[in-house]
This record gives structure tokens, sequence and C-alpha cells, in this order.
């Protein structure tokens, strides 16, 4: 019943990886608000902290010290997550942002405690303290209440320590629920726009995903070439042309779904046997394969690749399905010479299709 209802409330997170994202984006916003807070905070604590060094005040220097030190491990957690947006390591990241709170709570009590001294409102610092840092940051509930908790009792205690007595118990007890509530409604609203957030992340990524796949065998579609056309450049590559022998005889006597079956499995086996590879469903059952192994070494994986598709067919057919490849090894210093090797690795396996098929033919760029 409680789960069902957190899960409603979208307060209950049960998958390991999902946690960690939804952590990870928690605390991204955490340092994203704290980043100019600290700042300010920063500032302000660094010029009271020299104005206040060297006299008498000690407690008024110490709670000026805290808040720019915790203010400075803010900022330097902010700044290095902001450089390394994809950190996994988010352990680190709160820890510096229950640094920073700390300071912050310690200083608005320090202030409060401070005011009684002069017959002030020794409850304004603290309550705006309270209020800024549960209402602005994003916290587990679990995390806020007891961490409230241990706040507002370290506040009572604190003040009956220095003689302070006048406060009501009941309004006290109020405030620290409805700053319990203000916390979960702030974590609530972020963590349905996180989630949001990686709904779309996930339909952008299948989207993209789409765009560049085949969707029958998985593999890079010709506009995915085209993109990445240049980063094929200036490097030794081995450019294969592959189709299956007598495809269309399959695809005919057999019936599209043996022949989509076979092109599924050949997709399957080259993705497998193909290391350092990309590899593109170039058009009906031609597969066209970029390596950047050497030739002997993407020789013996032609070979390894054959042997793989006899050991994958099971479908009792008297004949398995062979290949016919051809392919170019050498390196293009731009997009006419890459076009060029595409097209003399077609050659040398239409020479091994008007052979015997069932074979490969290599040569080095011309």
């Amino acid at each position: 019943m409680i789960k069902e209802f957190l899960r409603k409330t979208g307060l209950y997170i049960h998958d390991k990886m999902e946690l960690h994202e939804v952590m990870r984006r928690l605390l991204k916003d955490n340092l994203s608000f704290g980043l100019p807070m600290a700042v300010l905070t920063a500032a302000t604590g660094l010029i009271y902290f020299f104005v206040y060094l060297g006299g008498n005040d000690y407690h008024r220097w110490l709670a000026n010290l805290v808040l720019t030190l915790g203010s400075i491990v803010m900022i330097t957690a902010s700044i290095i997550y902001r450089k390394h947006p994809k950190a996994q390591l988010t352990w680190p990241g709160w820890i510096s942002f229950f640094v920073y709170f700390f300071a912050c709570s310690f200083y608005g009590m320090s202030r409060s405690l401070y005011s009684c001294r002069f017959g002030q409102d020794y409850m304004l610092s603290f309550m705006l303290i309270v209020i800024w840092c549960f209402g602005i940051f994003e916290m587990y509930p679990l995390a806020s209440l007891i961490y409230g908790a241990a706040l507002f009792y370290g506040m009572f205690f604190l003040m009956k320590k220095v003689g302070i007595y006048g406060y009501d118990p009941v309004n006290w007890i109020m405030f620290y629920a409805v700053t319990c509530v203000l916390s979960t409604i702030r974590y609530s609203i972020a963590i349905k726009n996180i989630y949001a957030s990686m709904e779309v992340d996930i339909r952008t990524k299948q989207l993209e995903y789409l765009s560049e796949r085949d969707g029958l065998t998985g593999l890079y579609n010709r506009f995915c070439l085209r993109e990445k056309f240049d980063g094929f450049l200036n490097r030794v590559v081995i450019v294969a042309m592959m189709d299956i022998d007598d495809f269309k005889h399959y695809n005919d006597d057999l019936g599209h779904d043996y022949g989509d079956y076979i092109l599924k499995l050949y997709a399957k086996t080259a993705q497998h046997s193909f290391n350092n590879a990309d590899i593109f469903r170039y058009g009906g059952d031609e597969i066209l394969i970029i390596s950047r192994q050497p030739r002997d070494i993407f020789e013996r994986e032609i070979i390894s690749f054959g042997r793989e598709l006899k050991m994958g067919f099971s479908t009792g057919a008297d004949v398995t399905p062979t290949f016919s490849l051809g392919f170019v090894h050498g390196k293009a210093s731009d997009n006419e010479d890459l076009r060029h090797i595409l097209k003399q690795a077609d050659k040398n396996l239409y020479d091994v299709k008007h052979q015997n098929k069932n074979a490969f033919k290599g040569s080095e760029f011309e």
C-alpha cells in the first residue's frame, strides 16, 4: 500500500539504474541552484569574516568562516560537475551539497542566537535560512525529515543553553511540519520533471536509433553511412561489399519470411565476427563493412564468419546459403577517394560473383 502510494505520487524509485540516474539529475539540479547561491553566500561570509577577524566576537567570526568554506565546497563541486555532466560519481557531489547545507544551517542558527543578545528577533535569520534551503533545494523526503528534526532539535538545545525560553513549542512544531511538507512538495515536483525529461531523452534516443538503423537487420543504414563518411578519411581501412549467393532463389522459392530470416542471421553473425568495424545494410541483400583491422586479421574474420554461418542455420534446408565478398585495403584522403574504394570493392565482389561465388577477393586501393 505504501509503495503503491509512493509510486503514484512519484516518491518511490525502485530500479537501481533508474535510481542512480534520478539521483544524478537531482544532484545536477541542486548544484545548478546552489552555484549562484554559493557565490552570494561566499562573498557575504568572506566580507564579514574579515570584518570580525581579530575582534572579540569569536562566534560571529566562526559562523562566517563556516559559511565561506561551505560555499567554496559547493562552488567547486558545481564547477566540476558542470565540466563533467556525465560523471557517474554522484556521492562526492551529494556530500558537497550537504556540507553547504550544513554551513548555511549553522550560519542561520548562529545569527539567530547572536541576535538574541541584543533583544532582536532571534528566529528571523534561522527561519529565513530554513525556508531558503528546504524550499529551493531538492531533497529526498526522508532525508529532509531527519535533517530537519536534527536541525530544529539542535536549535532547541542551543536556545535553552543560552537562556532563551520565551517560545511556543506548538508554533515551533508547526514550522517544522510546514518545512517538511514544503520540501516534499519541492521534491515531488522535481521528480516528475526529471521523469518527464528522462522520457524525452529516451524517445529522442529511440528516434536517433531508428533514423540510423535498418529496421529488419539492426545494421546501420545508408543515411548513417553519409553521416559517418568523414570519419573514415585519412586512415587505413578495409571496405568490403558482401551479398548472399542466390538470395532471390531463397526469397522467391522459400518465401519472404525465410529471406528475412537469412538477412537477420547474416547481419547478426557479421556483427559478431567482424571486430572494430562499422556494418551497413547497403541495399537489398548487400552488406557494406568498413573495418579498421589489418588485412590479414580481416581475412581470418571472413573465414570465421563463414564457419559461424554454417553453425547458425538450423532450418533443415538441404543447402546452407553462402556469401560472396570483395574488399579493398587502403587509405582515403578525401570523399572522392572513399567513393573510388567503394567502387573497387564492388568490382571485386562482381568478379567473385561471376566466377565461382562462395568466396572472397581482396585488393589494395589503386
